[in-house]
C-alpha cells in the first residue's frame, strides 16, 4: 500500500495548506467505527473501538498504521484514514477507491457530512 502525500490530500479535498495533521486512524467503514486501542501478540489480539476520530488511536506515521491493521488482521474491513484538525471538529479522508463505502449511510450521532468552518 503506498503513503498518502498529506499536502496533496488537503489540496484534493480544499483545505488550507495550514491545516493541523491529526494523524492516521484505522476506521471500519461498514461499522463507522475506529480503532481505539489494540495489542497484538502471538496468542492474541485484543482491539477495542471508538466512535469518534476525536478518540481514536492516531498513528503519525502510516507505516505504523499499515503495521497495525496487517498485524490485527482486519485490512479486509477496516482502512486507513487521514485525519485533519479543524479546530471544531476532525475531518476524515479517506482512499478514493474506498469512497462508496466511506460515504455510506450511518447510525453514528457523531458524523456529519458538512465542514464546519
Amino acid at each position: 500500500m503506498k503513503e498518502p502525500n498529506i499536502e496533496q490530500m488537503k489540496l484534493d479535498v480544499g483545505l488550507p495548506k495550514n491545516t493541523f495533521f491529526h494523524g492516521f486512524l484505522i476506521h471500519n467503514p461498514e461499522q463507522d467505527d475506529f480503532l481505539l486501542s489494540y495489542k497484538s501478540n502471538r496468542s492474541t489480539d485484543l482491539k477495542s473501538y471508538c466512535q469518534t476520530p476525536e478518540t481514536a488511536h492516531r498513528f503519525m506515521k502510516f507505516k505504523k498504521a499499515y503495521k497495525a491493521l496487517k498485524e490485527l488482521e482486519i485490512e479486509d474491513r477496516a482502512i486507513i484514514v487521514a485525519a485533519f484538525d479543524l479546530n471544531n471538529q476532525i475531518l476524515i479522508v479517506g482512499p478514493e477507491a474506498f469512497k462508496d463505502r466511506f460515504l455510506a449511510d450511518s447510525d453514528n450521532p457523531f458524523r456529519t457530512n458538512e465542514v464546519k468552518h
